[in-house]
């Protein structure tokens, strides 16, 4: 048999964990925390925003971790194990850019997340919007420039 002549204890030892390894790794990534949504997106340089976090297993979260200077996280409320709140503040001279970040909770860290900061305010769309009933329907499209106010 060339499994017990030919390969050597230690051998032997280091194939089966290399299998117990490959034969865990799928399980050992289902308790690792998603970031999958923001509420929020971005903020201006100099303002805070409250942003609401979506994914699963975020409900022990502890700290945002950002790669970038510029940006801070605080007030990390839970709403439920899959959701949470936070209040993220960029400071004055934040470059606008994308900013990464991660979400650290107690059973792991989340996947990548992308935060914008921009020179200019962040504008609510207060327009209406008309839903169809039936194909049918047809809609009137505003094309006009708004004005932020």
């Amino acid at each position: 048999m060339i499994w017990s002549k030919a390969i050597g204890m230690p051998t032997r030892l280091a194939l089966l964990a290399a299998v117990a390894l490959q034969l865990g790794a799928p399980m050992a990534g289902a308790s690792q925390p998603e970031a999958n949504s923001l509420s929020v997106v971005g903020v201006q340089r100099g303002q805070s925003v409250e942003v609401q976090i979506s994914g699963a297993r975020l409900g022990d979260a502890r700290e945002l971790l950002f790669y970038t200077p510029g940006l801070s996280a605080s007030n990390i409320t839970k709403v439920d194990d899959n959701n949470i709140k936070v209040t993220i503040t960029a400071t004055a001279d934040a470059k606008p850019q994308l900013h990464p970040f991660r979400v650290i909770t107690a059973t792991g860290t989340s996947n990548m997340r992308l935060f914008s900061v921009s020179a200019l305010p962040t504008v609510a769309d207060r327009t209406q919007q008309r839903v169809c009933q039936s194909p049918g329907d047809s809609v009137q499209l505003d094309h006009r420039w708004r004005r932020a106010q």
